[in-house]
Formats: structure tokens, C-alpha cells, sequence
């Protein structure tokens, strides 16, 4: 994962066609191990790109080891982009993507993660 994160820009559009893909089963289906080893990917290579994608992802709830791995991937690619479509899907999604979005709004360390946690924490119960 590292030695293909150091080319992420070349691997960028073939991780975008494999998190653009929806799946409804995947019992039998290989993208129930090429989708996280794409988001891993996706981190370690910092693709902005791909956060609408994780974020997406990590609402559906697909299963715990993506959505892990998801959070993980968006606290590593660490950008604004990524604090805004957190606190954008924050306050309508599901619980389990509350969970998991904590990761990134942790990890981040700015002005703008203090600033959207802040306004989260005023919505939350």
C-alpha cells in the first residue's frame, strides 16, 4: 500500500472506479476485498477526490471493516474538503456514521475541525 501510495495521483482513477461502484451483495461479489484495499489506498495516497465516495460509503454502512477503514482513510487524507462533508452528512445520517465519523473529526488538528465540531456538538443532544 505504501510503495503504490507514493503514485496517487496514477492510481487515483482506478480507486474512483472501484468506490463509484454501489454494491448490494457481496457475498459473492470481489469488491468485498478490492473496495477497502481501495480506500485504503485512498488514505495512505491522500486522494481529496475520493472523500464525497468515503463519505458515502460510511453512511450506507456496508460493514465494520469498511467503515473503518473508511474513517481511517478520511482522517488520513486530513483536508478541509474532508471536515466539510463530515459536518455536512453529520447532522441527517445514521448513528453508526456518527460513530465512525468522530475519527477524522479527531484526528484532524486545525481551526476549521475545532470550528465544525463546535457547531456539531450545539446539534447534538
Amino acid at each position: 500500500m505504501e510503495a503504490l501510495a507514493r503514485y496517487g495521483d496514477a492510481s487515483e482513477e482506478k480507486v474512483l472506479a472501484i468506490l463509484v461502484q454501489k454494491v448490494d451483495d457481496y457475498r459473492h461479489n470481489p469488491l468485498k476485498w478490492m473496495e477497502p484495499l481501495a480506500v485504503q489506498l485512498a488514505g495512505a495516497a491522500r486522494l481529496d477526490s475520493t472523500v464525497p465516495f468515503l463519505v458515502t460509503k460510511l453512511v450506507t454502512d456496508s460493514d465494520d471493516r469498511l467503515n473503518e477503514e473508511c474513517a481511517e482513510a478520511l482522517a488520513q487524507i486530513g483536508t478541509p474538503t474532508v471536515l466539510e462533508a463530515v459536518a455536512k452528512a453529520y447532522p441527517s445520517a445514521p448513528r453508526h456514521f456518527r460513530r465512525y465519523a468522530t475519527q477524522p473529526l479527531e484526528s484532524i488538528h486545525s481551526d476549521l475541525a475545532v470550528e465544525k465540531c463546535l457547531l456539531l456538538l450545539r446539534q447534538e443532544q
